[in-house]
């Protein structure tokens, strides 16, 4: 027979009643699963009837979609597109993009898209189809056109696989997989590139090199001398016994108001002070009074030349031209000539001119002419680039005469205008490199967006400066 002290009954070890006591602990824990699932409701409704719906967001909108944020049917404008648009593609974000973003050849041409195995190129319209493919709105970015490497690596690693667009194309690489694997740029490469690359509108291949094809003369070395360049008398930094002025890169590159790009040298504000064109005493000072010749094309500096010789005695056009038609002015005309013949025109003025530009024959009253420089207001077409998000760096980082860095490769020791001193590729990946990890985590970006526009148009022209010396275009 069993102890009772020691083996007890089921009813004996276990309340058979406990069901009808709760358990304090679960008690709580109901309690807490209720108010907080009420809480959410009550907050949920309280967004909806304050037209709020940033609780619906996964994260924040771009910037630029912050003024109705809480409009969504302005692009969402069915329900559950993204399940919706893999049964069956469609356009809905594309046509809600368009009522305000005008799709243009510039920002999204009909010829080389990574969408090709899409459904959508199977479509008529061979545009750009769901802008959503590329830009991912709730995603927290400031902007939408930060999209990934992904995006244009698809195509780009292998473009012949790809089928997309021209795969001989002189303007794209073939085969870029990504940064670290860039191609050098087009004006640093040693060999040639496809006649129709837009290289060719701003310098010139010899088989080994390119040249810059601006048609100007131009010394660094003189002019980045360590003792310094010679300055006039009337220089507003000449003092006595100070006839020389040390110059650096920013005493004639400057940045536009944007501080993207460098502004086009203007002879009236970079080189007016040290190169006047005093040319000829008695037509560039008159009256005591000091009157450089204007930098302008020959045939109109002859007309300035004929008119100072006028005013010089007296006289100017319109009095010549109101004078009896008797042996007076006969007479005038006559001593013009004689004045004029003493001007050399054709050697010291022609001289001063061919110290920067090039000079070539001309038929008319003047028998040569100053060749417009053409100087590109962008140098690299087909990227964009920012010089205040560099302002760490030194000019010398970035630019010199030898990609390879060897010495006597700094801007300082480039003696011709013809030389080309872009950095190269390599100096670019130093900084921006795909690993965070390198550099102590301190490393750049090196997106395709940073520095490419989305298949930005080949066929359109380089903007070139083909003005006359005494104008400069001035960047958008």
């Amino acid at each position: 027979m069993p102890d009772p002290r020691v083996h007890q009954t089921i009813g004996q070890r276990f309340d058979v009643e406990f069901t009808r006591y709760e358990d304090p602990l679960r008690r709580c824990r109901r309690w807490v699963t209720w108010i907080c699932g009420l809480t959410c409701l009550t907050v949920l409704a309280l967004f909806i009837a304050l037209g709020n719906r940033r609780i619906f967001e996964s994260r924040p909108v771009v910037d630029a979609h912050r003024s109705f944020e809480n409009q969504c049917s302005l692009c969402h404008q069915t329900r559950f597109h993204l399940v919706s648009s893999v049964v069956k593609p469609t356009r809905r974000f594309a046509e809600a993009c368009g009522g305000c973003h005008v799709q243009s050849m510039d920002d999204h041409p009909r010829r080389g898209l990574p969408f090709y195995r899409t459904p959508f190129a199977e479509a008529p319209d061979a545009g750009v189809k769901d802008c959503s493919s590329c830009h991912k709105e709730h995603r927290g970015r400031r902007s939408l056109s930060e999209i990934g490497d992904a995006q244009c690596t698809t195509c780009h690693r292998d473009l012949t696989a790809a089928r997309v667009g021209r795969v001989d194309s002189p303007h794209v690489h073939p085969r870029i997989s990504s940064f670290a694997a860039h191609p050098e740029l087009a004006l640093r490469r040693a060999a040639a590139v496809g006649a129709r690359h837009s290289a060719h509108r701003v310098a010139i291949h010899d088989g080994q090199r390119w040249y810059d094809r601006s048609g100007l003369r131009f010394s660094h070395r003189f002019h980045l001398a360590s003792e310094g360049v010679p300055i006039p008398t009337n220089h507003p930094d000449y003092r006595p016994g100070r006839k020389l002025k040390k110059l650096t890169c920013t005493d004639c590159h400057r940045a536009d108001a944007a501080g993207a790009y460098m502004l086009p040298i203007a002879f009236e504000q970079h080189c007016r002070s040290c190169h006047q064109l005093d040319v000829y005493r008695p037509i560039t000072l008159i009256g005591g009074q000091h009157r450089p010749l204007p930098h302008q094309q020959s045939d109109i500096l002859l007309g300035v030349i004929q008119q100072r010789l006028l005013e010089s005695s007296g006289l100017r056009f319109p009095q010549l031209l109101e004078a009896p038609a008797d042996n007076s002015a006969r007479k005038i005309e006559g001593d013009l000539k004689v004045e004029l013949a003493k001007v050399p025109f054709d050697s010291d003025i022609k001289l001063r001119c061919r110290r920067c530009h090039e000079i070539s024959p001309r038929e008319g009253r003047v028998s040569w002419r100053v060749n417009p420089p053409a100087v590109p207001v962008r140098w690299l077409h087909h990227s964009r680039f920012r010089h205040d998000a560099h302002l760490s760096l030194s000019c010398g980082d970035c630019h010199y005469l030898d990609p390879k860095g060897e010495s006597g490769s700094a801007v300082a020791d480039s003696d011709s205008a013809s030389d080309i001193l872009l950095p190269s590729i390599d100096t670019c990946k130093k900084c921006h490199v795909a690993d965070a990890g390198v550099l102590g985590g301190s490393s750049a970006r090196s997106r395709c967006v940073s520095c490419h526009k989305y298949h930005s148009p080949h066929h359109a022209a380089v903007r070139v400066n083909r003005l006359r010396p005494a104008e400069r275009l001035q960047l958008d």
